[in-house]
């Protein structure tokens, strides 16, 4: 890979007084150059396979529908085949309302078809990205938040089928180091919210206890129902603050409406100083056009529509800062590592996931490599302290992520 292929298009939020985040690009750079080793020999078979079982799922569902090619996201095959079978038609062909056209079994049949088909589109596309060297050195580019996310190819979004194919150096093991609740912590820091900081203080779990305070109903002995609670607990913390609705809440919960209202309601309840804090963002970020992290980085705010309590602009300027506050962090963690103690390893970082590392570490190294990666992420910001956890040594990205809770992506909830 030659220097000029490592293009990294950073974007400027142009907001007025906007302090230089000269570096984030260099680190990129930086890290991308170093390339993620690809088992080429493993994805050239696995592609095979796939073309193999997209080629067997393809007729299955051709001789289903009768139409040859059959595409399953384009709605007029998806009608047309409906209309010969006196079905339909469909206004949209968004999964949650095929189950009232179709039987379970064409549901089985086009939804391996589709499955086949992304898998395949994302194995071509890791093998399209590979240097001759067996390395993918991805570009990366900054979203108007802050958060930095992979380009060509999209590594971070890869499924686990695809990512047992990112393998570490002979003689390394792949680590990956999470960052434990780390938006929710931040969260803490800027709503300065006594309840929600004692709940860290005490060493509980933020999802349970937050499930116990916003409910009143004490926490089950059972292993299931516990973790029916904590689901709840965690949709709480993470999706109100990015602006998810009640009937937003409630699909995802599979309560009604009005339930999912009653517990925001009871959950803003429990938390009144966060409460004030997420309107006095919104409103404050809606009059300025610009919303301000932790770091005094400024994002604008579109106060062209959504201007109502929970619209658009509202919810952008409260997931804006927040998300905003937790790229200011990553931002200075891997300036730490790359400078503090000469950056001595950071040679062995290869990618960022949202709140977490993924290094490749030499197996003989990798426990010294491992504790400094640590105590780095664990290092004060902002008079916020963010544990850590880690797996690893493993032998390709998908063994390192499994078993890691990584925070809820608030691309799925807002």
């Amino acid at each position: 890979m030659t220097a000029d292929r490592l293009i990294v298009v950073e974007t400027s939020t142009g907001a007025p007084g906007e302090p230089d985040s000269t570096g984030a690009r260099d680190l990129y750079n930086a890290m991308s150059a170093q390339g993620i080793s690809v088992d080429l020999d493993g994805l050239n078979a696995e592609v095979a396979a796939v073309t193999a079982r997209r080629d067997r799922a393809q007729n299955l569902v051709d001789d289903l529908t009768g139409i040859e090619g059959f595409k399953p996201n384009s709605k007029k095959m998806m009608n047309e085949w409906l209309a010969k079978s006196k079905r339909g038609p469909l206004a949209s062909i968004k999964q949650e309302l095929l189950p009232a056209v179709l039987s379970q079994e064409e549901l089985n049949l086009i939804g391996d078809l589709k499955k086949q088909k992304k898998t395949l589109q994302d194995l071509n596309t890791l093998r399209k990205h590979t240097d001759e060297d067996g390395m993918v050195r991805p570009t990366w580019t900054e979203a108007l938040t802050g958060r930095w996310y992979t380009g060509e190819p999209p590594i971070q979004t890869l499924s686990a089928e695809v990512r047992k194919f990112l393998v570490p150096r002979p003689g390394n093991g792949f680590t990956t180091i999470d960052w434990h609740q780390h938006e929710l912590r931040i969260l803490a820091r800027l709503t300065e919210d006594p309840d929600l900081q004692a709940i860290f203080e005490s060493g509980a779990d933020p999802h349970l206890a937050v499930y116990e305070r916003t409910t009143g109903i004490k926490l089950s002995e059972d292993p299931a129902k516990r973790k029916a609670q904590r689901d709840i607990g965690k949709m709480l913390n993470y999706a109100l603050v990015y602006g998810i609705g009640p009937e937003g809440l409630a699909a995802r919960l599979g309560i009604t409406d009005s339930q999912g209202q009653d517990l925001i309601d009871k959950h803003f309840a429990a938390f009144p100083v966060m409460a004030k804090w997420i309107r006095k963002t919104a409103i404050e970020g809606m009059a300025n056009g610009y919303t301000t992290t932790i770091s005094g980085r400024r994002i604008p705010v579109d106060t062209t529509a959504g201007t109502e309590e929970g619209g658009r602009a509202w919810r952008e300027a409260v997931n804006y800062t927040l998300q905003g506050s937790s790229s200011d962090h990553m931002t200075d963690l891997l300036n730490r590592l790359r400078d503090d103690d000469g950056g001595k390893y950071f040679e062995y970082l290869r990618a960022q996931m949202h709140d977490a590392v993924l290094i490749d570490a030499p197996l003989d190294q990798r426990k010294e490599i491992e504790n400094w990666f640590q105590e780095q992420m664990e290092a004060p910001f902002k008079g916020i302290l963010v544990p850590s956890d880690s797996n690893g040594p493993s032998a390709n990205w998908k063994d390192t992520m499994d078993g890691l809770e990584i925070d809820l992506d608030p691309a799925k909830v807002s």
